[in-house]
């Protein structure tokens, strides 16, 4: 999993400088607050991998794939019940809920499977 880490995060980079010049927007942000807020982001999100690919490497790569892919599902039910978005109670959210129930089924399944 390590050796995977490089190519995973020069696709990422790529893909985000695509996105960047697709966009045509600026790099600059709002606020100079805005930027130690988002590199502790980035640094979050870096010790999430870790951790993740420690895990994988203790209990295996198919059940510790399965725990680090349920952080789709509690980023979901943050963004409709914390951050509003999309507002509960709409059809948007109604599906974002339908797709976090069959992601945690999914899950469940996945890390019931015997090797």
């Amino acid at each position: 999993m390590w050796v995977a880490m490089l190519p995973m995060a020069l696709g990422m980079f790529a893909g985000s400088c695509v996105l960047l010049v697709v966009s045509k927007l600026s790099l600059k942000l709002d606020s100079p607050s805005h930027y130690p807020r988002l590199l502790s982001t980035g640094l979050l999100w870096g010790i999430g991998n870790y951790g993740a690919l420690k895990m994988m490497e203790l209990i295996g790569t198919g059940k510790g794939f399965t725990i680090a892919q349920l952080c789709v599902v509690v980023n979901a039910i943050i963004g409709v019940f914390l951050m509003k978005n999309p507002k509960p109670g709409t059809r948007a959210a109604r599906l974002t809920l339908i797709g976090i129930t069959i992601a945690t089924i999914g899950a469940i399944v996945l890390g019931n499977l015997k090797s």
